[in-house]
């Protein structure tokens, strides 16, 4: 096995090097491999000190002696180390199969096989160590017998091998996120843009899914610029707040006629607390006939806009780019520069290196923030003043200058050397919008199905014994597997931060392990080599792990046997973590900082103040128990005196959301109108006032109330097939709000890919609900027939409107079909409803539809009746 450099110097210099985490059977050989060399070391020792006594049986007595006082530590076994962590310390879970040793825990079990003088200075060594940490001192050497070594990698592990191999810095390419609220118009920009036509292919004509592509510096006659696409509707939320962390700067759209909406109020507030630069686009400028109203739209627009944060200093000319540029460009020359200058950086710069004393944060974030930034009026649609946002966005690049520190393609000199920052993920090839355009991606396909049908072909020509035997085995394999449904085509798009990626590159990815065996933009078009700034999507098919998670980063690896030893170890880290979350001052020394934020969030971190928290489950624990909101509470602070407390981010967000009502259900489409599938108008409204109805009397105050509301409800059992990453944390969030206060819906499994008869047969009868989120049904005669004799309702839709809306039915209906004393509800509709995939028109059927063979067809598989 070889190991980086970065771990050699630690990993010999000490007799026990333990890492945070291991399971007993690498425990136990490296305990014995390592007090064979403690033994050799004592005995050389003793001898050296003993010369003048040596002999042939001396020596032989004191290797006998040596090895007895060790005795312990050679001959320990996995049974013995599985009895102090499971029987003494209670380390166990149901989960786990495993016996995970962590650090602390490795450390005491080696200490009591020690003699006791090597014990003591042991035990000296340790509490010298605890010392260092405390008083937050960087220990200078390493411990002679025991010492806690980090197995794992980071972006720094290769951050600073590069700054030492060179202190230049490079430019790279800068990433521009496009926010803003539904049906502003932020695809159809891009579309322009870059060329494409991927408005037409989307859903509802609304985006629903997370894009990244580049355009060239030969393309748009200015600098390469990489922009992100991402969907503007609430549910949606998690997946902005993503590309805004990873983007260099926003450009945020909204409506002349809309005006500022509540997602637009969203962007702006996470913007100034992560302190990124805003570029503002007021569109559909083309829409205003008289030149007075569209002048009065862009002066509420800005006032709405001052009143969020953003001082916005519009430019209408090339001679306003021209001013900002000198302006620019002086400040560069002279120190002194003048208050109007400095105003002008503050359009571009980010805050904190304009104003050192900026409060903006995303553990701490606050409301009230303001910032200047420039904007722009356009009309996407007519390419009206299209010049001048190209310059806008040309001169915002200049003043961030976005850097990397190489650019280099051989990935093998050292560990994280080439790094990307991963923006969505996936197990699958299909892609609801792109699959179609995407020759290169289709072929792929075909190559993987080729593939498939020769292994078919071959197992079909052995003896029927074979066939039997091949098969069994293939199921086994299917029910051992974590993910026995998913493809082993991993997908990932990602911006590249650091090296220049190419084909062959090895990596790890939060929990993932794979190849880089092919790269292909946006448009499915073939990629040789990725610099950094540059939005690509990496292709590993013959990938037998899971799906990173969204903003972890992909860091290259030199060896096959170094990648899979750091994918082993981030697996125990992750199991350990995720079964033990009150244990993880087991994890590392004492006093040291045992704090796993890139494995993710399993209870080790209470902040629910901050922004991530906020923006997807609502104002923190203790704003309900203040009553910051109360009237009583803001008249007891002004009368004490005492400055009162600002809402949170989440409470703003709220009251946004009550003024800013819906107009009207669904989501519209870019001409104004609705296209509705599912459901009809009236059934849509009378489905919804049923399943407010049914809502809990009181809301929950504790955990301990909520999971004996949850007991008491009737348990669904829920299928999620999806494309992405996003799409799966998204579905799993969004379910635990749809149930009743008698139904609650439990997600059985999340996969990847389509709808197949293997599923139905995995999950059985702990399935009720099956739902195909912007993922096909697999064509297979036998899906149809397992359906129908499992019971499952079936739903494939790639709008999550009508997800919702049809989990909602299923509450009601199942409500109403397992509770009926407590259902309650007088209105009621006489109609019942069956979807058709190939019902054009939008209109449901008013009669019921018998289920027939070719039930595949179907969007929806139930009859609506309640």
């Amino acid at each position: 096995m070889r190991f980086s450099r970065i771990h050699l110097s630690k990993f010999f210099d000490t007799f026990y090097p333990l890492p945070s985490v291991m399971d007993a059977c690498s425990f136990v050989k490296l305990v014995r491999k390592r007090t064979s060399r403690l033994a050799e070391f004592l005995e050389k020792g003793v001898l050296a000190s003993n010369a003048n006594r040596r002999s042939r049986p001396f020596d032989a007595k004191v290797h006998v002696d040596i090895a007895k006082s060790l005795d312990a530590l050679l001959s320990l076994k996995e049974k013995d180390v599985e009895r102090v962590i499971w029987e003494e310390h209670k380390l166990t879970d149901e989960r786990l199969l495993t016996c995970l040793v962590p650090y602390q825990m490795a450390a005491n079990i080696i200490m009591r096989g020690l003699p006791q003088n090597v014990r003591k200075m042991c035990v000296e060594e340790l509490r010298a160590e605890e010392d260092y940490y405390l008083k937050g001192i960087t220990k200078k050497r390493h411990n002679k017998f025991i010492q806690w070594i980090e197995r794992d990698v980071f972006v720094s592990t290769g951050l600073n091998y590069l700054r030492r191999l060179s202190p230049l810095r490079h430019a790279r390419i800068p990433v521009i996120a496009v926010m803003g609220h539904s049906q502003h118009g932020k695809t159809t920009l891009l579309d322009v843009l870059q060329k494409t036509s991927f408005s037409e292919e989307e859903s509802r004509g609304t985006t629903q899914s997370i894009r990244a592509f580049t355009i060239s510096a030969s393309e748009n006659g200015f600098r390469s610029v990489t922009f992100v696409d991402t969907p503007g509707q609430r549910v949606f939320t998690e997946t902005r707040f993503h590309a805004q962390i990873i983007a260099d700067a926003l450009l945020l759209v909204v409506s002349l006629v809309e005006g500022v909406q509540i997602q637009t109020f969203e962007v702006i507030k996470v913007a100034l607390n992560i302190d990124k630069p805003i570029l503002v686009v007021l569109n559909k400028l083309d829409l205003y006939s008289d030149p007075r109203k569209a002048d009065e739209a862009m002066f509420n627009v800005l006032m709405d806009l001052r009143e969020a944060g953003l001082n916005v200093v519009m430019v209408h000319k090339p001679k306003d780019i021209e001013r900002l540029r000198a302006c620019e460009s002086n400040t560069k020359l002279d120190a002194q520069s003048s208050k109007e200058v400095q105003n002008t950086l503050q359009l571009f710069a980010p805050m904190k290196k304009v104003d050192a004393q900026y409060k903006g944060s995303k553990t701490h974030p606050v409301v009230n923030l303001k910032r200047s930034c420039a904007g722009v009026c356009i009309s996407a649609r007519e390419r009206e003043n299209l010049g001048l946002l190209w310059s806008l966005i040309e001169l915002m690049s200049s003043t961030l200058s976005p850097f990397c520190h190489s650019r280099m393609e051989n990935y093998t000199s050292h560990s994280c050397s080439h790094q990307a920052v991963i923006l969505e993920s996936s197990k699958h090839l299909f892609d609801e919008e792109s699959f179609r355009i995407r020759k290169n991606v289709q072929r792929l396909q075909k190559r993987q199905d080729a593939t498939n049908e020769r292994q078919k072909l071959r197992l079909e020509k052995n003896s029927v014994s074979a066939r039997i035997h091949s098969a069994l085995n293939n199921d086994r394999k299917k029910l051992q597997s974590s993910n026995p449904t998913s493809t082993n085509c991993l997908v990932l798009t990602v911006i590249v931060r650091e090296g220049c990626i190419t084909k062959g590159l090895l990596f790890v990815a939060d929990q993932t392990r794979g190849r880089v065996d092919y790269m292909i933009d946006a448009a499915g078009n073939f990629v040789d080599k990725a610099y950094p700034g540059t939005a690509v999507i990496i292709i590993d098919v013959h990938s037998n792990t899971g799906c990173p998670g969204v903003g972890t980063h992909l860091l290259s690896m030199p060896f096959v046997d170094e990648r899979d030893r750091v994918f082993e170890y981030r697996r125990w880290l992750q199991w350990f973590i995720e079964c033990f979350p009150n244990r993880l001052n087991l994890l590392r020394p004492r006093g040291m900082d045992v704090s796993f934020a890139h494995l993710g969030d399993y209870g080790q971190i209470g902040n629910t103040h901050c922004l991530e928290y906020q923006l997807l489950y609502g104002p923190p624990q203790d704003a309900f128990s203040t009553g910051i909101n109360s009237q009583s509470t803001e008249e007891e602070l002004s009368i004490n005196g005492s400055k009162p407390l600002e809402k949170s981010i989440a409470e703003y967000l709220s009251e946004k959301n009550l003024e800013d009502q819906e107009r009207h259900k669904g989501f519209p489409l870019e001409d104004g109108s609705h296209q509705k599938i599912l459901m009809e108008d009236d059934l849509e409204v009378t489905l919804h006032t049923t399943w407010t109805q049914l809502q809990p009397r009181k809301r929950p105050e504790t955990q301990e109330m909520h999971d004996e509301m949850i007991k008491s409800c009737i348990q669904i059992g829920v299928l999620f097939k999806v494309d992405s990453w996003h799409s799966a944390r998204m579905l799993h969030r969004e379910i635990n709000r749809l149930g009743t206060r008698k139904v609650a819906f439990h997600v059985v499994g999340m996969r990847f890919g389509e709808l197949t008869a293997d599923d139905i047969m995995f999950f059985g009868r702990a399935m009720k609900i099956a739902v195909c989120y912007r993922t096909p049904l697999g064509l297979s005669t036998d899906l149809d027939q397992y359906i129908e004799i499992n019971d499952t309702w079936v739903l494939q839709t790639d709008d999550i409107t009508e997800v919702i809306l049809f989990l909602k039915w299923c509450a009601v209906a199942l409500h109403k079909e397992h509770a009926p004393d407590d259902y309650g509800v007088t209105e009621r509709s006489h109609k019942s409803y069956l979807v058709l995939m190939n019902d054009k028109s939008g209109k449901s059927s008013e009669k019921k539809v018998d289920q027939q063979k070719n039930s595949r067809h179907r969007r929806l598989l139930v009859t609506p009746n309640f």
